[in-house]
């Protein structure tokens, strides 16, 4: 044995094996006695070596041969001593190798223990990595390190490994050639060596830092290998596939392999990599993502070495899979950015560029999403670092742009970064509008001709002529063509039977010409060629088209025979179509010669070198016309990318109306980049994206904010612009400005929001503010407007610096410069609206308030009341409404002042004179500029905007109609305002009042302090007797309001409103008469001030309940009778608000807003279904067989109608089951309808609706109810409705077995073919949707429905078998879901008289908003079993209750409200003590006092305030 060599086995059991002249194992030892034995090898280790190699060696076979079964320490210890074995065998080979000639005997020796020792230290460190690798994977997170406070002597296999890859690089660094005979290194110590490296390199650690020198020292000796003993060929399919199967190696090995080609010996190895690759086709998507990483890598580190090998790198960007290629178009990239960025390129880079652009280029249209994705990235990244020549970058947004409309929204998403990116770093302009770079390229081209005949300078660009020419020469072709081959096949038939003799005597003459013609060389026939060619392009060039169509026409006759010209052309008849006819083969000849004649004219003209000036013309003004060239050339360069860009705009656009986030939030992005650069308007760019800012979505909205701040806040922004100034600020709020006080009425809303979030997020800071101040004390009004109108949005939240400037605001806003600009005086009055805050309970000093006798209200009252009369300004409504406004929130006696101002105008309008009011005259010629407005919901808006009538009333003849109607406006517009400060200011002062006293009995103060009072600050002012001043209401009657509860206190303010504002003797109270009389009167037919004296009247309604219950009948009998479109509207609008703040009161006049639905007005039409969509969808009333008129909405002729119904029942459908329980009734009815008429509109209502109930379990019992009704059908209209609807519903599972359980119910209507038909439609749609049914399935019910038709008698007993399989089904059910000791659940008891075909779901009770309703609206309950319900005794139905609330009578000879109240006192359908019966028969549990609680309530209603 000692003689025998030792080969290194390819799997342990080799060893195992008897073999002639080698060395086997001969005894393996058990886990038992290797526990017993190897102690021994200490001892054995220090007394010899050798002994130890070879003596031992079957002890240590069986170390790995039971490696797992051996516990940690034996392993440990082995592993230690053969560690120290192999060190000391390799420091003892060393002098042996380096003094070379070993002796034979010896060097068999050295050898053999070399192996051996090799192969056991290899395969301990095998055992130990693979035992190490599972437990890394098994573990969650890889380790990195000692753990903190481990044991220093603990093994640590890490550091163990390092000792064992530094002795195994000491011995391939010997020169161990001298082992082997002749210097043949054997391959299994080299597949040894390289096995155990691989191994290591599978460790997911080995990327680490602190892995670093293990990593080089592998590397290294997988170097010494591949350089010494030429082991590259083997190595490089196991590298491979290593980097296939692990993702980790991708960074080290690009790394180390780099280095390896750089160390020497190993050029080459990259290459046989990529060859590698490229010439594998059976590459997984995990494997080419690993060797994508490989080449990024790759060409970050080493960018260089991938050059080398673009061939290849263009090869395998073409490969399958996609996960290869987007790692093959990233180093594309990298390589780009690394070597190629620089301006200065030679030929070959300039040519290795192009070859790595048009990889890019192409796979812009590459099969897979993600591929294209990382293409535009990847033009992204070199678009920002500006390696794209300028004419390859208009080529590529030209095909980018197409890309924004992908269907993968990461295809599109990274098309929009790139066309931003464009534009951000473009290398033409900063501005692209395409209308001023025409004008500069025009100016440009007409400086051009300037200067060339200046200096006598001509020149002609030829491709310029042919685009020019080529249309004229075409048809000059084709006709001369035309004319030539007719004559010809006239010819043919004329001598058809002369053929074979003209050609025998023309091939004699040829002959004959031939003999006699001198013979010319091929170079004079050459350049002949060429001077005809000249002659033909000079013809052209001199506008002699005719002519040198004739010469090209004789030059292919001439020269042409054996395709002298090299213009390839396809005439030959062979190829025509044999089964088209003459005339069509003779036109596909045409266009065939007419293409060839075409390419021989434009390079008879290229050919050519037309005459110029050069040699005449100085050298400075040759550059001076060069320098106008290329001018000329950018231009026009940068013409071509706006116009691309501006079409990529457009589609971009088009994903505004996308779903995906990710898409708006580019677009917005672009768009807003798109409107810097001059590309797009104001109106085009901006105004659309403030849509987004009423979104849900954060996103959206914060990109709609950072979008719009690029764009105006540029200026002032710390990450553009360091060193901000004044000026800066100055400019950016000038922007600011012009977009706030530009932007059209439809967006103030929108602009608003996008104010005050900036205010919020600190980019409008204080700065700006104080800016905006300074330009409001400017004199021209241009400045001073919009800095107002800004500040009207932007101090919102800012009361405390609106209170520093009150003084500037009256001085600019309200004296002298306010009188002549009412607009300069609206936006002041906004502004000082704002100084009070809203007052909130927490609040504990007293809200700024400014006293009654200030001089700011004395100004505003002159303007408010001067201003009545001054017509030529059309601002004064919006003066008031703000002047109004600002009263009420700054003046501590609102109501006083308020009273003032009216009895002020009253009394100028009673001594009014039209001599001294000079401007009245224009009132017609002011109107008469608006009288073509469409009859729309914007004009009632603004009652100046009408066009007033002649005939004016008695009493108010003098004064002209836009006098009153801006007089009633005011009045509407404090009952708007009294309404906010009655039920809102006052209930917060009431609530703070509270707060505050709380806060003195835990306090437990006996008086409270000065700051926490509100009396004190009225102790200057005289008691004047106002109505709802605050500081009174609470010093008069603190006890009684701080004591009640909310709704006691609120119910007090509705009896002070009955009893004290509305009455006759308040000022305010008595204008009630003249605003009834303004629009009820027989005499007043101007339409502005009726419109406008309605909404006033509805304002006044929405004070007090009783009010508006008392006089709704009036806004009920115009909305009936009027025949005026614009009072139909103002009515409508009216009575949604009034629904709104009193449901309870205005429900029984529902109805007669339902029936605008059906009005002939289409704008009519349009204002109801808006306004009744938005009350149903708000919970203020509940709909019930109404729900058909708006179903019939859904096929108005009208589109904006249609689209109004489909959104209400989309959203209908998502409020609980309100849908579910209203379409049944909706369906008859319906049906009944549409019996025989319009049958297509029944289908389309049903088409839009049902699918809308998507809950499985609605569905079920929809078709099962609808099923049950084809027993009480006949008529096949009716049968083919039911059938409609069922079919219309989602398809389930459980909605189709339901059908079949219901056979038996319709298929007796099966005879009707249209209802077969539908039914046949629905077997065939649940068959394409439920494909895990199983076709059987389908197939047994389609021949059932077949049976129905066809066989009564069988069809009758599959449904009665259908019906017992169903009741088993049942029955098993049932059996299921019983569960012992398991309670049935209490069943509610359904009231009598309810429908019972919705008493599967109830509907989702609606949220009661502000005071709790007086009336139970419940929808399957009368008001009879409400109140049983409650325990009262129900009021009696009166006779007349259906009777017609519309006052029968004429609308033109309608008298005064007051008058017809007392004439129709006794004969109106209700009276007072019928609807007081009525509603407390109604009213809720909430709702109901205890009797001594009614009569202090009684008592404390007759406190005077």
């Amino acid at each position: 044995m000692e003689e025998a060599e030792f080969t290194i086995p390819h799997s342990i059991d080799e060893l195992l094996e008897f073999g002639e002249n080698q060395y086997y194992v001969q005894d393996v030892l058990a886990p038992v006695e290797i526990r017993d034995q190897y102690s021994s090898l200490r001892l054995t280790l220090n007394e010899d070596l050798s002994d130890f190699i070879f003596g031992k060696f079957d002890l240590l076979y069986s170390c790995i041969k039971n490696f797992q079964e051996l516990s940690p320490k034996v392993t440990r210890e082995v592993w230690e001593l053969t560690l120290k074995a192999f060190g000391l065998h390799v420091a003892n080979l060393r002098p042996f190798l380096e003094k070379g000639n070993i002796e034979n005997n010896i060097r068999e020796k050295l050898l053999r223990n070399t192996k051996m020792i090799f192969y056991i230290c290899t395969e301990l460190m095998y055992k130990f990595e693979e035992r190490s690798i599972s437990e890394k994977e098994t573990s969650s997170k890889p380790t990195k390190g000692r753990k903190k406070g481990a044991d220093k002597n603990e093994f640590s296999w890490d550091d163990e490994k390092t000792c064992g890859i530094n002795e195994l690089y000491r011995l391939v660094g010997l020169p161990l050639k001298n082992l082997w005979k002749k210097a043949n290194i054997s391959d299994d110590f080299l597949d040894q060596v390289s096995r155990i490296c691989l191994k290591i390199l599978e460790d997911r650690e080995i990327g680490f830092v602190n892995k670093k020198s293990m990593r080089d020292s592998i590397f290294q000796i997988l170097s010494v290998l591949c350089k010494e003993y030429i082991f590259g060929l083997s190595l490089i399919p196991r590298l491979l596939q290593l980097l296939m199967l692990h993702e980790h190696l991708a960074v080290p090995l690009a790394s180390s392999i780099s280095n390896l080609e750089e160390s020497g010996g190993n050029t080459g190895l990259l290459h046989s990599i990529l060859t590698e690759v490229e010439s594998d086709t059976n590459i997984t998507p995990k494997a080419g993502s690993n060797f994508g990483s490989f080449v990024v890598s790759l060409s970050q580190q080493k960018p260089a070495s991938l050059i080398q090998n673009i061939d290849l790198i263009l090869d395998i960007s073409e490969n399958e899979p996609y996960s290869l290629r987007t790692g093959m178009l990233e180093a594309t990239k990298n390589l780009l950015m690394h070597i190629y960025a620089s301006g200065n390129l030679t030929d070959k880079q300039t040519t290795e560029r192009d070859a790595l652009l048009e990889i890019l280029e192409l796979h812009l249209l590459d099969t897979n999403a993600f591929a294209r994705s990382k293409t535009l990235q990847a033009w992204t990244s070199l678009c920002e670092a500006e390696v794209i020549p300028a004419k390859l970058l208009l080529r590529t947004i030209e095909k980018i742009a197409q890309m924004t409309l992908d269907k993968s929204s990461y295809v599109r998403k990274d098309a929009i970064r790139f066309l931003k990116t464009c534009l951000e770093h473009n290398p033409f302009s900063g501005n692209l509008d395409r209308d001023k770079i025409s004008k500069q390229l025009e100016t440009a081209q007409a400086r051009l001709q300037e200067m060339q005949a200046t200096y006598g300078y001509v020149e002609h660009d030829l491709e310029e002529v042919w685009e020019s020419v080529e249309k004229h020469l075409q048809v000059i072709v084709h006709e001369q063509l035309s004319k030539d081959m007719r004559k010809e096949n006239e010819k043919k038939e004329k001598e058809n039977g002369k053929e074979e003799k003209e050609k025998d005597e023309s091939e004699e003459k040829m002959e004959v010409e031939e003999n006699e013609a001198p013979e010319e060389s091929k170079e004079e026939k050459a350049a002949r060629l060429k001077e005809d060619i000249r002659k033909t392009g000079n013809m052209l060039l001199c506008g002699n088209m005719e002519d040198a169509v004739q010469m090209a026409f004789e030059l292919t006759k001439k020269y042409d025979e054996k395709n002298a010209f090299g213009i390839a052309m396809d005439d030959d008849d062979d190829e025509d179509d044999p089964e088209e006819d003459e005339e069509e083969r003779l036109q596909s000849r045409i266009l065939r010669k007419t293409d060839y004649m075409c390419t021989l004219l434009k390079t008879a003209l290229i050919a050519i070198t037309p005459k110029s000036t050069e040699g005449q013309t100085s050298e400075d003004a040759l550059k001076d016309i060069q320098k106008q060239k290329e001018i000329i050339k950018f231009l026009k360069n940068c013409l071509k990318f706006s116009e691309q860009i501006g079409i990529a705009s457009e589609n971009v656009m088009v994903l505004l109306a996308a779903s995906e986030t990710t898409d708006l939030v580019e677009a917005i992005n672009f768009i807003a980049s798109a409107q810097q650069f001059g590309l797009l308007s104001e109106n085009d760019s901006i105004l659309k994206l403030l849509e987004f800012l009423h979104s849900k979505d954060v996103k959206q909205k914060t990109a709609v904010s950072e979008a719009c701040r690029r764009i105006y806040l540029s200026s002032i922004d710390p990450e553009l612009n360091t060193d901000i100034t004044h000026d800066n600020y100055m400019e950016a709020m000038k922007r600011v400005c012009c977009l706030v006080h530009n932007a059209h009425p439809n967006f103030q809303k929108s602009v608003s929001l996008l104010i005050q979030t900036w205010v919020n997020e600190g980019h409008i800071n204080n700065e700006c503010l104080y800016s905006l101040w300074e330009m409001v004390e400017s004199k021209t009004k241009n400045e001073c407007v919009p800095a107002l109108h800004t500040l009207s949005l932007a101090l919102i939240n800012k009361p405390t610096l609106v209170e520093e400037q009150i003084k500037t605001l009256d001085r600019i806003g309200f004296g002298s410069r306010g009188e002549g600009c009412f607009e300069l005086a609206k936006w002041a009055a906004a502004v000082l609206a704002l100084a009070s805050p809203k007052v909130t309970a927490e609040m504990l000093a007293n809200p700024f308030r400014i006293p009654l006798k200030d001089e700011i209200f004395a100004h505003m009252t002159n303007l408010i009341i001067k201003g009545l009369f001054k017509i030529s300004d059309t601002d004064y409504c919006g003066l008031s409404d703000y002047i109004i406004k600002a009263i009420f929130k700054t003046c501590k006696k609102p109501v006083s002042l308020i009273g003032e101002i009216l009895k002020k105008m009253n009394e100028e309008l009673e001594k009014y004179n039209p001599a001294d009011h000079q401007e009245s005259e224009m009132n017609g010629e002011v109107f008469d500029e608006v009288s073509n407005k469409p009859l729309t919901q914007l004009d009632t808006q603004n009652p100046e905007s009408q066009r007033p009538i002649s005939a004016t009333s008695p009493s108010t003849s003098s004064i002209p109609h836009v006098v009153l109607l801006r007089y009633v406006h005011v009045i509407g517009k404090i009952a708007d305002e009294m309404h906010t400060f009655v039920y809102e200011d006052i209930m917060s002062e009431i609530r703070r009042q509270k707060n505050l006293m709380e806060l003195e009995k835990d306090r437990r103060k006996v008086r409270r302090s000065k700051a926490n009072t509100t009396t004190s600050s009225m102790a200057d002012e005289e008691d004047d007797g106002a109505l709802f001043d605050v500081q009174k209401l609470m010093k008069s009657s603190s006890k009684y309001f701080l004591n009640n509860t909310e709704e006691e206190n609120l119910d007090a303010l509705l009896r002070i409103c009955d009893s004290e504002l509305l009455v006759n003797e308040n000022t305010f109270g008595c204008l009630l008469k003249f605003v009834q009389e303004s629009f009820s009167s027989s005499h007043c037919h101007h339409h502005g001030l009726r419109l406008t004296a309605i909404q006033a009247y509805g304002k006044y309604m929405k004070l007090s309940p009783t009010f508006c219950r008392n006089n709704l009948r009036k806004f009920v009998t115009i909305l009936s009778k009027s025949k005026d479109i614009r009072v139909k509207i103002a009515c409508i609008h009216t009575l949604a608000d009034l629904m709104k703040k009193y449901p309870n009161q205005c429900e029984p006049f529902s109805p007669h807003l339902y029936e605008c639905l059906k009005d002939e007005d289409t704008n009519v039409r349009f204002e109801a279904l808006v306004v009744i969509s938005k009350l149903i969808l708000s919970d203020m009333i509940r709909v019930k067989f109404q729900i058909t008129s708006l179903a019939q909405s859904l096929t108005d002729e009208e589109k904006r109608c249609q689209d109004v119904a489909k959104y209400f029942f989309a959203t209908l459908a998502t409020k609980g089951n309100i849908l579910y329980n209203l379409v049944l009734d909706m369906i008859s009815q319906l049906s009944a309808e549409y019996s025989e008429s319009n049958q297509s509109q029944f289908e389309t209502i049903m088409k839009e609706v049902l699918p809308h109930i998507d809950k499985e379990k609605q569905v079920v019992s929809l078709v099962e109810k609808l099923c049950s009704r084809f027993q009480d059908k006949v008529e096949e209209i009716e049968c083919y409705n039911l059938a409609l609807c069922i079919s219309n519903l989602p398809i389930t599972s459980k909605s189709v077995k339901a059908i079949k359980d219901a056979t038996h119910m319709y298929a007796d209507k099966l005879k009707y073919p249209k209802v077969k038909a539908k039914f046949d439609e629905l077997v065939q749609a649940a068959r394409k949707q439920l494909r895990t049914e199983g076709k059987e399935e389908f197939e047994r019910w389609q021949e059932l429905l077949d049976a129905c038709v066809k066989d009564k008698d069988a069809a009758k007993q599959a449904i009665a078998d259908l019906a017992e399989t169903a009741k088993a089904e049942l029955a098993a059910q049932k059996e299921k879901r019983k569960a012992p000791g398991r309670k049935k659940a209490p069943t509610k008891k359904r009231a009598k008289g309810s429908d019972s075909e919705d008493d599967d779901f109830e509907q989702t009770p609606r949220p009661q908003r502000g005071r709790k309703k007086l009336v139970d609206s419940d929808e399957d309950e009368s008001i009879l079993q409400t109140a049983a319900r409650n325990k009262r005794q129900p009021a009696k139905r009166l006779a007349n209750r259906n009777a017609p609330i519309v006052e029968e009578e004429d609308e033109d000879e309608m008298e005064s409200p007051v008058r017809q109240v007392r004439s129709k006192k006794t004969t109106d359908v209700y009276s007072d003590e019928d609807d007081d019966v009525l509603i407390q028969s109604a009213r809720s549990k909430s709702k109901r006092k205890s009797a001594d609680k009614s009569d202090k309530a009684s008592q404390r209603s007759s406190i005077r305030i």
